[in-house]
C-alpha cells in the first residue's frame, strides 16, 4: 500500500492509499521509488514489477529465482535504475525494465565464495561513487568487504568489465558496517565499534574515528540499525531502545592504513 504524506497547518497528514495491490508469487525483498516518485519498483526473489503509482498500471518482468541482488537509481539518468548480484550488473529502465546494456562480470579484489551475499548498495560522493556491501550468509550483519566503484563504470561507453577503484582495498577490511554517506564522506563502523568516516574524493590511505558505541547495543548476530540524519546527527536502534548521539563528528583521531 502506498499512501502519501503530506504537510498542512504544521501538521503531517496521510493521503491515500494511492496503490493497493497485492504480490502473488513471493515476499516482498525490495522496494525503491524513482526520482519522480511516481513510479515503484517492487521486487521478489522471481519477479520485478513497475507500478504507475497516479494509474495503478504496472509492467513485470519475470526472472529465474535470485540468491541476492539489489535495485538502485541510476546515478546519472533518472530514467534508468541499474539490478546488481554477486557477480553481474544490468543497466535498465524505469519505463518497462526493458534491459539497455549487461555486464556479465564485476571483477572483485578476492574471490567470491557461494555463500557470499550482497548487503546493500549505495550511491556516494554526490552521485561520483558507489559503495557495495558484501556478506556472508552465516554473518548477515557483518560486511565481509566493501567495493567502491566509479559510477561512471554504468554510463556509455559500456565495458565488459567493473573494475572496483583499488586505492580503497585495504580500508574493506576494516569495516563492519556502512552506516550512509554525507556528500563525499563515506561513514562506517569498524570491527572495534568506532564510528569513521573517509573522503572519498581525497582518500589516501587515512579515515578518521570519531566515537565508539557498546558492545552490548549489538544483539547476538550483530544486529544493529544505524542511520544518519541530513543534520548529521546519529540514529542508534536496538529493540525498543533509541539512542541519538549530536556532534558526533567534531571529534576525530588520524587512522593510517596505507594504500601500497
Amino acid at each position: 500500500m502506498v499512501w502519501r504524506v503530506v504537510r498542512s497547518d504544521n501538521a503531517w497528514f496521510a493521503e491515500g492509499p494511492l496503490l493497493d495491490v497485492r504480490v502473488l508469487d513471493y515476499s516482498i525483498s525490495q522496494i525503491l521509488l524513482d526520482s519522480t516518485n511516481k513510479r515503484l519498483l517492487v521486487s521478489t526473489i522471481a519477479s520485478d514489477t513497475v507500478y504507475d503509482i497516479e494509474n495503478g498500471l504496472r509492467k513485470s518482468s519475470a526472472l529465474h529465482q535470485r540468491r541476492s541482488w539489489k535495485w538502485i537509481g541510476h546515478p546519472h539518468d533518472p530514467k534508468k535504475l541499474v539490478h546488481l548480484t554477486t557477480s553481474s550488473a544490468h543497466v535498465h529502465t524505469w519505463d518497462d525494465l526493458s534491459e539497455t546494456y549487461s555486464c556479465t562480470e564485476i571483477t572483485l579484489t578476492t574471490d567470491m565464495s557461494y555463500d557470499m551475499f550482497l548487503k546493500d548498495v549505495a550511491v556516494c560522493s554526490d552521485g561520483c561513487k558507489l559503495s557495495v556491501e558484501f556478506a556472508k550468509g552465516n554473518r548477515e550483519q557483518s560486511t565481509s568487504q566493501v567495493l567502491i566503484f566509479p559510477s561512471s563504470s554504468f554510463e556509455e561507453p559500456f565495458t565488459n568489465v567493473l573494475e572496483p577503484l583499488p586505492l580503497f582495498n585495504k580500508v574493506s577490511a576494516e569495516i563492519e558496517h556502512i552506516i550512509g554517506n554525507m556528500e563525499r564522506t563515506l561513514l562506517f563502523l569498524d570491527r572495534r565499534m568506532w564510528v569513521c568516516s573517509l573522503d572519498l574524493e581525497k582518500f589516501k590511505g587515512e579515515y578518521f574515528r570519531h566515537f565508539f558505541i557498546p558492545e552490548d547495543w549489538l544483539s547476538v548476530n550483530r544486529t544493529l540499525t544505524i542511520k544518519i540524519t541530513a543534520k548529521g546527527d546519529f540514529i542508534f536502534v536496538k529493540k525498543h531502545e533509541v539512542a541519538v548521539i549530536k556532534n558526533g563528528l567534531e571529534n576525530r583521531e588520524t587512522v593510517s592504513i596505507g594504500t601500497g
